[in-house]
Parts: structure tokens; sequence; C-alpha cells
């Protein structure tokens, strides 16, 4: 191991405990024997003076020299505090009076037994003491350790950063903080267990400490979240650390004879570059970057400042969005779905807008997102859900055959709340399951395809729809169309662009058609928004459609408007031969 390992393995040399202000004070002493050794002489004299002005050792102020052996021992340690047992016998010996108004002395046997009470007293609370110190230590120890890897943990994170920004400050010096988030953790410790999670941490933990430079300190300061603070640390250090973490992270490794791997992304903040100026906050600036790092898929970013009010805004738009629905900002807006065919209406998707009092209309991509990653999707999914089965019991009222489709997300699939709670609404309502579709898009599905594929087949049983939404963008689109259960196959919004100016488009949209029909689903496309690609569809067999070319995304009661207007006049979108 290198020097600079054999430094992130010794940790902080000034973590301490915060502690109540009377312990900190023997501490210091502790640190500073001189200043321990006057306090003792002084309380020693103290007691002293006190025992020959109250009249003697016949009294009983010689009680008074158990104080100074009992600091001794807290602060000087069982050998120190013995000592002034015996200075203390000895303050108290034959040179004080039994009774200093008549002038008796004392006997021998009397203030030699005193003396032996002192010493043994000494002997006992400096044993007492130095267990305590122990045990002291040992918790100091192990609050600012991790417990799998033995590294500094995030607390002593915390305070040594916090001291290397005020020397940094002080002498005008740079301090840079590199940080490694593990990915794919999660799925090692289900396949293998924790005590191989447990050992594979203590591998990678080994692996960066033997790179780490002489000017740095590694930390272990979360589950497979290890950091680096390095003293005089430039940006260029900094980004060639980062590279030299993550090949330590990706190098082989074995765990049960089996070869694993792992991946990691890397963030990075400077002080003073980034203007941070305590632990937390380019703790905070540094996770920042290592999170951009991961979404984008880079190995390593550094800290933007402009991020941070982002990140800042994201908080509050997600506590927002917790109250969205009980304060009615909610709104699903429906776009129709045209029989390309015929040129009816036969259903619609419900899309749910937000209402921000403050920020207006929040397009859905910005909360959706959000909503997702913070686990609020499944009682927005909820929402949409209650609401649209309401709809569809609102249609039936007026006598529309229409079904509807709802957007639902990975989460939700695996949320058998959820779905029992949809088949609990259509069976309140009185709704057929056949007029509800649930939409999941490709990259959902395949992403919860062990649990997930189960329950669609489950819904698709007790006749309610199931789209595959966003068909086309996803990573295995044929092996989806394949095992998935669905009854409908939504084409991406992408086949439709210049797809009347790419004859190759055209084939492609062709050949899935076909295939997608061949497995007995409905074909819808999205983003129609001109007569040629309507009528080009039709020609390649799709089934239905969507876009701008017969309707935006319109509130409920634009939409039931646009429906009675197309009752007076019906559009005739399809361009039919004379």
């Amino acid at each position: 191991m290198t020097p600079g390992a054999d430094k992130a393995r010794s940790g902080p040399k000034h973590a301490a405990i915060v502690l109540p202000a009377p312990i900190q004070w023997l501490t210091m002493a502790q640190n500073a024997p001189l200043v321990g050794v006057t306090i003792i002489l002084t309380l020693l004299t103290l007691a002293t003076s006190s025992i020959f002005v109250a009249g003697g050792t016949h009294t009983a102020m010689p009680h008074l020299l158990y104080l100074p052996v009992i600091v001794a021992a807290f602060l000087l340690g069982l050998r120190a505090a013995m000592l002034t047992g015996l200075l203390a016998g000895l303050a108290c010996g034959p040179f004080m009076p039994l009774d200093v108004a008549a002038n008796i002395p004392q006997s021998l046997p009397n203030w030699l037994v005193r003396t032996a009470y002192f010493i043994i007293a000494g002997g006992l609370v400096g044993g007492f003491a130095s267990l305590l110190s122990r045990q002291l230590s040992s918790l100091r120890h192990s609050a600012f350790r991790n417990p799998v890897t033995g590294l500094p943990n995030r607390a002593a994170f915390q305070e040594d950063v916090d001291r290397m920004i005020h020397e940094a400050e002080t002498a005008g010096s740079t301090l840079a903080i590199v940080k490694v988030r593990i990915t794919e953790l999660e799925p090692i410790l289900s396949t293998f267990g924790y005590d191989q999670g447990d050992a594979l941490l203590n591998l990678v933990g080994d692996r960066l400490s033997a790179i780490i430079p002489l000017s740095g300190t590694l930390y272990n300061i979360g589950p497979g979240r290890f950091a680096v603070a390095m003293t005089n640390g430039s940006k260029e250090k900094a980004c060639t650390l980062a590279l030299r973490l993550l090949e330590m992270v990706r190098a082989p490794t074995l765990l049960e004879d089996i070869p694993v791997s792992i991946d990691g992304h890397a963030g990075i903040a400077l002080y003073p570059t980034h203007g941070q100026h305590d632990a937390l906050a380019l703790l905070r600036a540094v996770s920042q970057a290592t999170n951009r790092a991961d979404e984008r898929d880079l190995d390593y970013m550094i800290f933007d400042p402009a991020s941070d009010d982002e990140y800042r805004d994201r908080v509050l738009l997600m506590s927002d969005l917790r109250e969205a629905a009980p304060n009615n900002q909610l709104e699903l807006y429906y776009q129709p779905l045209i029989d390309l065919r015929s040129g009816k209406c036969v259903g619609a998707e419900a899309l749910i807008r937000w209402h921000h009092p403050t920020r207006g209309l929040i397009p859905p991509d910005v909360f959706i997102p959000l909503a997702e990653t913070t686990g609020l999707i499944g009682p927005l999914s909820l929402w949409v859900a209650q609401n649209g089965v309401a709809e569809l019991a609102e249609w039936r009222r007026r006598n529309l055959d229409l079904h509807l489709s709802i957007n639902i997300s990975a989460y939700d699939l695996e949320s058998s709340f959820l779905m029992r709670s949809i088949e609990s609404l259509l069976l309140a309502h009185d709704i057929e399951p056949s007029q509800l579709i649930l939409e999941i898009t490709e990259s959902a599905a395949i992403s919860s395809q062990r649990t997930g594929f189960a329950m669609l087949e489950r819904l698709i049983g007790r006749g309610i729809g199931v789209a595959i939404d966003d068909f086309g963008v996803g990573r295995s689109s044929l092996a989806c169309l394949r095992d998935m259960p669905a009854t409908t196959l939504k084409l991406d919004r992408g086949f439709c662009t210049k797809l009347t100016e790419d004859p190759r488009q055209q084939r492609v949209v062709q050949a899935t058609v076909d295939m997608a029909h061949e497995f007995g689903l409905n074909v819808v496309a999205e983003g129609i928004e001109t007569q040629e690609t309507y009528d080009l569809l039709l020609t390649l067999g799709c089934d239905q459609g969507q876009g701008y070319l017969m309707s935006r995304p319109l509130p409920q009661e634009a939409f039931h408007r646009w429906l009675e207007a197309q009752e007076i006049q019906p559009q005739t979108w399809p361009r039919r031969p004379a």
C-alpha cells in the first residue's frame, strides 16, 4: 500500500465527538499535561488552606482533598491519581494539626491511614477513568468510521473538510473534493447477499486507498459512495484522480469465484472556485455533479453553480407537487384518437396537466420524471385513474361509445395497490373494462419485466386493454413485441417524422404494422400533423392515429365541444378516391 493509502486508512487526526462543555475542557487538559498539573496543584493548595482555616483535621474538611485526586485521575491517569493521593495525605499529614486553635497535633496512625485512603481512592478512580477513556476512544473511533470498510465516514469528512476549508482560506490555497458513486450495487446485493456486498466494498475501498495521493484523504461517506478531500487540488488534478478512481472501481472482481462488474460515476467540486464555504455545502455540490454524471452517463462532471439553483428549484417543485392534487391544481386534457379508415373519433388519451399557482402551466415532461424519482408517481397515477374513469362514466351518460387511454409507469406496473384500485373504480362506476386502456412505454415494460408482465397478463385477462407506448425508441423492440402482453401497439411519433419523404422509413413502418397485426395487435400512430402523413399511414395499414392534424390535447369542456362539433359536421380526414 502506498503512503497515500496509509494516510487514508489512518483517518482524520483531529476528529472528535461533539461532547458537553465540561468533558471538552477535560479533554483539552488531557492533551496539555502542564495545564493538568497546574489545576491539580491549585486544588491541593486550596483544599489544604481550607482545612487549616476550618480548624484542622478534626473537621470534615479533609474530604476536600478527594477532589484533586479525582481530577488527577481523569486528567492524567492512574499513576497521577495515586501520586496526588500521596501528596494529599502529606498535605493533611504531620504538619497539619488535629486542632489548630488548641495546637493539638495528629497522631501518626491517623494521618497514615488517611493517606492510604487517598492513595486507594486514587487507584480506584484512576482505574475507572482509564476504562472510561478507552470506551470513549472506542466510541470516538466508531462514530467516525464506516463499519464495513473501516474508512473515515461522512461525519469525519464533514469535520475534516471544515478544518481544511479554514486552513485553505487562511493560507490562500485550494481544496478539491472528488466523489465516486458505485452503480449496479443493488443487483449484486440481491444476487450474492450482503456479506459478499460488504466484501466487494472492502475490496473497492482497498483499491481506492492504494491510489490516493499524499495530499488526499479517502472517506466512505455512504453505501457505495466514496469521497476524496485533496488539499492544494486543482481542477486538472481532480479530473485525473476521478478517472483513476473509476478505473479502480471498474477493475475485474470475483465474488464466490464468479466474475462481476460494477460501474461508477464521479463528481468534482472545488474550493474556493465554487464558492462553497462549509463541508456540507461542498458535499451537496459534489453530489449534484455526481448525479449529473450519472444522468448523462458520463465518467465525471464538475459542479456547475448554475445547477445548484436548478436542484433547489426541483426540491421546491417536489414539495408543491405533493399538494397539487389536494389543491385542485391538476387537470386532465384529452387528445382524440381517430379511426384512420372511417375518420371517426373512437377514443382519447388522458394527459395530465399541472396549473401551478405561481409558475403557471408546468409541462408533464418536467414534473412526471420528478414524480417517478421521488415516489410521487403512485399517488399521481391514482389521481389520473380516478378522474379518467369518472370521465368514462360521463361519456356513457352522454351515450358516447369511446375508450380512454391513461399512462402508467414502471413503478405503477409493480404496484398491486394501483391495479386493484383501477379494477375497483371500473366496478364502482359500472364501466366495461374494455373501455380502459393502460399505456406503458416499451422501456418501462422491459425494466419491470419480471413482475410487470404477469400484471399485464392479469389486466388483459380482466378485459382491460394494454398499449405499448412509444414503440420503436427502446433497445429491444422486436423482443418486446414478441414477449410483452399487450393489445395495442403505439408507434412513436418519430416514425411519422418525414415519413412521406423517406422510403426506408415507410418500409420500417409497413413491416412493423404487418408484424403487429400478425400478433393480433391494434396499431396506433402518434404525432400525425399533415394530411399526407395521415393518408400514407392509412395505406400502410395503420388502424388508428392521433396528432395535431386532428386535434391538440383539450381540456374536458373543450373536448366535449369538439365531440359535439364532430356530430354536427364530421370531419373527413382520409381522402377517399372518387
